[in-house]
């Protein structure tokens, strides 16, 4: 499928959030009770491997853009519970992107202390403006560092079958 030039990528965090907001708006109307929204247990391998070999043609459906499309009914047809298999999903969405801030994690701490010597040095700033700037770094790595709430047993399968899933999910980074 080729991109239209003009078009600039997805930011990772709006796949994200996209791809959350549509299978919470599917999986919703079928919860059972208040108890349903907390956390599942964390997949298997067995799971891990179902869900490579059927998220493909999930997503071929889904893109091929019939309005009779319902997800939550063509999971059930192939033994998935919707809820399960959207949360398997988000899960490796969520540990792919805990997996690129971790390789990327060395560099932006280096970027970070760079910009705080630069604030600290800086003659041109008041000692409130640079404790506003050093306050606005410290919060950029808290958010950089996210937890990301996945079973460290989840963790390393998405690790261990990270090449796979990257190719398989196509978020770009």
């Amino acid at each position: 499928m080729e991109r239209c030039p003009s078009r600039r990528p997805v930011p990772l965090f709006w796949c994200v959030v996209l791809l959350m907001l549509l299978f919470g708006a599917y999986a919703a109307p079928h919860r059972v009770s208040a108890a349903d929204s907390e956390r599942e247990a964390p997949f298997t391998e067995e799971e891990l491997e179902r869900f490579i070999g059927d998220w493909p043609a999930f997503t071929a459906a889904a893109r091929a853009g019939s309005e009779a499309f319902d997800p939550h009914r063509y999971l059930l047809e192939r033994s998935w519970q919707p809820e399960r298999f959207l949360s398997i999903a988000g899960s490796v969405t969520e540990g792919l992107v805990a997996l690129e801030r971790e390789d990327q994690a060395e560099a932006v701490a280096a970027e970070l202390e760079q910009r705080r010597r630069v604030i600290l040095e800086s003659p041109d700033l008041t000692a409130q403006q640079q404790a506003l700037l050093i306050a606005s770094l410290d919060e950029a790595v808290d958010e950089a560092r996210g937890d990301h709430g996945l079973a460290d047993a989840e963790m390393e399968l998405i690790r261990r079958h990270r090449d796979r899933l990257r190719a398989l999910i196509d978020v770009i980074y």
